[in-house]
This record gives C-alpha cells, structure tokens and sequence, in this order.
C-alpha cells in the first residue's frame, strides 16, 4: 500500500495529522488514536467527517472501547493499534455516545484495529476496510452483535492471522461482502447468524483464501467449527 501524507505534511512530535470540521485550525495534531477519535467526536456533525493520516508504521497507543458516532476516514499508512482490545465501539453497552445518525467508516493500511459494538439504534454503519492486516494480538477483529439497524460491511485486501475466534461477525440486516482477504489459523473466521426478525442480510464472498481454518479443538467446537459459517436464527432472510 502507497502512503496517504496529508496536504500540510507530518508533524514531527506526533503520529496523527487530522482534518476535523468546525475547529478553530484547518489541521489538528495527535500522538495517539484515542486522543483524536474523543477529540473529533463533539465536533463532527451527521453530514460532515473527519479525516485521520497516521504517520507510516507509528505506534497508535492501545485502545479499549473507544466510542465512535461520526463519520470518519483512516489512511493507517502501516500504523498499529498497540495494546487494550483494540477497538472502535459502535453502539456497545456501557461505552457511549451510541449512534445518532448513519455513519460512514473508511479505515486503509491500519494494523490490529477492531470494530465491536451491540448493535441497539436504526441507524445504518457503512464500514469499509481496505489493505488492513489483522492479527493475533489482543482482540483484532469485526464483531458486532445485536439485530437492531443495518450493518453494510464492505472488507477487501485485508488479512486476518492467528486471530481470535469469529473474526467477521455480525447479527444486522445488511450487506456483507468480503473480497480478496486472507484468512489463517481461525477456527470460525467468518460467522455470521442473522438474528433480526425481519430485514434482509446478503453476504458475498469472493477470492479469498483460507489456510488452517475451520478446526474445531474439541466435540462441541466440532459441531459449528467452519472457514464459513452462516446461520439464520429469526425470520428475517439472508
């Protein structure tokens, strides 16, 4: 992946260059990924986005639960999420602000992000990831429970390595299409049960590989253990 260097180039003293609307300076400068999703948070309103270029290769600081309700753009440049669980909340329990609108995510080149969340409002989550490498450390990986809303996941170019268990899961309506992804030594790397009791999911696979997936380590994991897993638990259609 081609670096992504931010109109007014890098700041010296920290890894992340932003455009955030509504604040006094067109350009606004992080040493870490939390600091700069809480700062944008208050300021970024339901039509607008901010835009996040991480500096090649930096060390994003660990994150747990950190909770996004804006639209926003990520160019990872090959930067990393370090500790915690890694994760964008959406919606989750006890980690507020939940959505109040839809939002759209575009996240390129970052390593070991995770999006999770219990899906509880209407509103739409448009997520896409783009030439991202996910691995074992931590929790790196998109899980979102809850039928409430729609999920539109779009994944392409992304590697999933000696991740944790269920690495795509998703219980919305919506649309999920994965695309020239790698998958390795997962024991469920895709699982998706469609739990909303009415709504549509459609989910597209296309060109990916999967290496020592599929394993289950004892009888009960035997029984669910597969690279692909979809499941439809209600009424809706999938």
């Amino acid at each position: 992946n081609y670096y992504q260097v931010p109109a007014c180039g890098w700041n010296t003293t920290h890894n992340i260059t932003a455009k955030i609307p509504n604040t006094s300076a067109t350009w606004v400068n992080f040493t870490d990924i939390v600091s700069a999703i809480t700062y944008a948070r208050p300021n970024v309103s339901e039509e607008e986005e901010a835009v996040f270029y991480c500096k090649p290769e930096t060390d994003l600081g660990a994150q747990t639960h950190t909770a996004v309700n804006f639209s926003f753009t990520i160019y990872g440049n090959g930067a990393y999420i370090s500790g915690g669980e890694h994760d964008f909340s959406i919606d989750g329990d006890n980690c507020p602000p939940k959505l109040t609108s839809d939002i759209n995510l575009k996240v390129y080149n970052l390593t070991n992000m995770a999006f999770w969340g219990n899906r509880s409002t209407e509103h739409t989550l448009n997520l896409l990831i783009d030439g991202c490498t996910l691995k074992g450390e931590g929790y790196p990986r998109i899980y979102l429970t809850g039928a409430t809303g729609s999920n539109n996941i779009q994944i392409q170019n992304t590697k999933f390595l000696n991740g944790p268990n269920s690495v795509v899961y998703s219980n919305a309506p919506g649309k999920i299409s994965l695309k020239d992804c790698v998958f390795t030594n997962n024991q469920v790397p895709v699982n998706i049960n469609h739990k909303a009791t009415s709504g549509t999911l459609k989910v597209t696979i296309e060109n990916c590989s999967f290496t020592n997936c599929g394993e289950g380590n004892s009888d009960t994991e035997e029984l669910y253990s597969a690279p692909i897993r979809v499941v439809n638990s209600q009424n809706g259609d999938t």
